[in-house]
């Protein structure tokens, strides 16, 4: 969808930045707000461009130097009509830029309590579902866990930068699928209590050992399943991210080993751990090569994210960057 780019700008360097901006074939619409920005201090210069020219506009406005303090925003525009043909805008496509997609992972991803609460409860929910041998309960455990940003998050920092995504990324996987595990754990033992008549053999159910073996088949199903996960993080896809959830095996096999250690099966443990480290292992390896793709074929730039506050529900997404 079209876009709308909105830059703050030093006074004195405002004509020149407008005159430049106009001879750009990916400028639409073009408006001018003189001293309209209180911090940074200086004129607003909104441009509306197509989706597609959105990284290009955003580079030459901060390589030319006119940009007071790095500072811009973009929102996704409804509609946007032009008054005479504009290929660029039949054309587009709904490639996100870099700083987007930090904002997308950042407010799924970011070491939260609400991210840890929904961690743990997907735990929770899950176990339940193993248990009880209910794929559809398993599976409201996968779609509850926003577990997939925070590895893709990692690989967006190696790919883009910043570097200070890897460590964050990591951060908040280990301590999510910590807690799912301990979550998975803790209702292994409440089921134990409430249905003592069941067997604690968690092995004698067919999903558990899917999901804590290792086959040709699941291995080919986690690799598409993370490279289908890098393009919903590349074209903002929020909505699809629950389908890359299901093919992964990353809260089930997580749940298995919390469960297997509550019950002191530790080879089960073992092997549904192994499971996990494999799809993790694949999540990086695969999300991060449509990232490398999309880095080589389209945006061949670093993020200029440095820090960054979005609201989604808005389409709003404001980011300063580095000067």
């Amino acid at each position: 969808m079209p876009k709308s780019i909105q830059f703050v700008v030093s006074t004195e360097r405002t004509d020149d930045f407008i005159e430049r901006l106009r001879q750009r074939r990916e400028v639409i619409g073009l408006s001018l707000h003189r001293d309209a920005s209180v911090k940074p201090p200086g004129d607003v210069v909104v441009i509306q461009c197509a989706n597609d020219d959105t990284g290009r506009l955003i580079h030459f406005a901060t390589e030319s130097g006119a940009v007071r303090g790095g500072s811009f925003g973009t929102s996704t525009l409804e509609s946007l009509a032009a008054s005479q043909p504009q290929e660029n805008l039949d054309r587009e496509t709904n490639e996100a830029i870099w700083e987007e997609m930090d904002t997308l992972i950042r407010n799924e991803a970011n070491l939260t309590p609400n991210y840890l609460a929904f961690m743990g409860l997907s735990g929770a929910v899950a176990a339940v579902g193993l248990w009880s041998n209910l794929l559809h309960v398993v599976i409201a455990g996968m779609v509850l866990a926003p577990g997939f940003f925070p590895l893709v998050r990692s690989m967006l920092g190696v790919i883009a930068g910043p570097r200070g995504l890897v460590s964050r990324g990591l951060l908040a996987t280990l301590a999510g699928y910590g807690l799912l595990g301990l979550a998975a754990a803790l209702t292994a033992w409440l089921l134990v209590w409430l249905d003592p008549a069941a067997t604690t053999n968690l092995e004698t159910r067919p999903w558990v050992r899917y999901w804590s073996s290792i086959s040709a088949s699941g291995l080919l199903l986690s690799a598409l399943a993370a490279m289908a996960g890098g393009l919903v993080v590349t074209t903002l896809r929020r909505d699809l991210e629950a389908g890359v959830m299901i093919a992964l095996a990353l809260v089930p096999s997580m749940g298995i080993a919390g469960m297997a250690l509550a019950l002191g099966d530790l080879s089960l443990a073992g092997s549904a751990f192994l499971r996990w480290v494999v799809d993790v292992a694949e999540v990086l390896i695969f999300s991060g090569i449509v990232l490398l793709v999309k880095q080589l074929l389209f945006h061949r730039r670093k993020t200029l994210v440095a820090t960054s506050a979005a609201a989604p529900e808005t389409s709003r997404r404001a980011m300063d960057v580095f000067p």
